[in-house]
């Protein structure tokens, strides 16, 4: 089954651990059109899923694709420069670098 706009928000809600309240209140919106987003029996207007994104800390694009194309890029780009200089780096460098990449692809 298909990930929905609707899930992945109820999956950042939850991983944040704030309420749709919170949420609500945070992106300056109603409760009652956070619950029809989770349900997926409405989607918002640009200007309210930006709000949204902001608030959780993801692009529009994760919203609505399931994928932060942005992030993406840059990881792979990251990954690339850290391998290549690797030999040069020092050990606490190269654990630096892994911590950093383990972060940003959890907010994926």
């Amino acid at each position: 089954m298909k990930e929905t706009m609707g899930d992945r928000i109820k999956k950042l809600i939850n991983h944040k651990g704030i309420t749709q309240k919170e949420l609500a209140d945070a992106a300056n919106i109603t409760e009652a059109a956070i619950s029809h987003y989770l349900n997926n029996s409405r989607c918002p207007r640009p200007k309210t899923l930006a709000k949204i994104a902001d608030v959780l800390n993801v692009s529009v694009d994760y919203l609505i694709e399931g994928k932060n194309k942005n992030s993406d890029n840059e990881i792979k780009q990251i990954k690339l420069l850290a391998a290549r200089n690797a030999p040069a780096m020092t050990a606490e460098e190269r654990f630096e670098i892994i911590q950093i990449l383990s972060r940003a692809s959890d907010r994926l």
